[in-house]
């Protein structure tokens, strides 16, 4: 509150019909002024506490954020050894992928070679087959003589 000015008058200030304008309004002023700067110190006093639970919420945020990047980082840390685990897992799968193809890829080689084989004994057996059925011809002539000459022995 404003205090008296030194050496400002202590008699009583004259109001109502007998004081002078000028004093009725300095008095209305002064009245103004007070209810002003209640209103103010009232405001103050309402932001500073609401800036202190401000304060203090953001402080248990901070506080439960901070644990909770404490934990993401453990966490991370052990997510970042066990991609380098698989990593490894992964880099060695490969060489027995590539050892694996290798051996395929020699199985194949393999595979082409007895498939002419094959093929190469199907053009015998076929020849064969030939053959065979060219002796059958034979024999079945070699029959019918036979017989001629077995009905030609025979005593008559």
């Amino acid at each position: 509150m404003p205090s008296k000015k030194p050496g400002s008058r202590s008699r009583s200030v004259p109001t109502g019909a007998d004081a002078p304008a000028w004093q009725v309004i300095l008095e209305e002023i002064k009245s103004q002024n007070r209810f002003t700067i209640e209103a103010v110190e009232s405001s103050r006093t309402a932001l500073e506490q609401r800036m202190e639970r401000l304060d203090q919420d953001s402080q248990g945020r901070d506080d439960t954020l901070g644990l909770a990047i404490r934990h993401l980082r453990a966490d991370l840390g052990r997510v970042a050894g066990r991609v380098e685990t698989l990593d490894g897992k992964v880099t060695e799968l490969d060489g027995k992928v590539s050892e694996l193809d290798g051996k395929v890829e020699k199985l194949d080689g393999k595979v082409t070679e007895l498939d002419g084989k094959v093929e190469k004994l199907d053009g015998k057996v076929e020849k064969l087959d030939g053959k065979v059925t060219e002796l059958d011809g034979k024999v079945e002539k070699l029959v019918v003589l036979e017989e001629r000459v077995a009905a030609l022995e025979q005593p008559t």
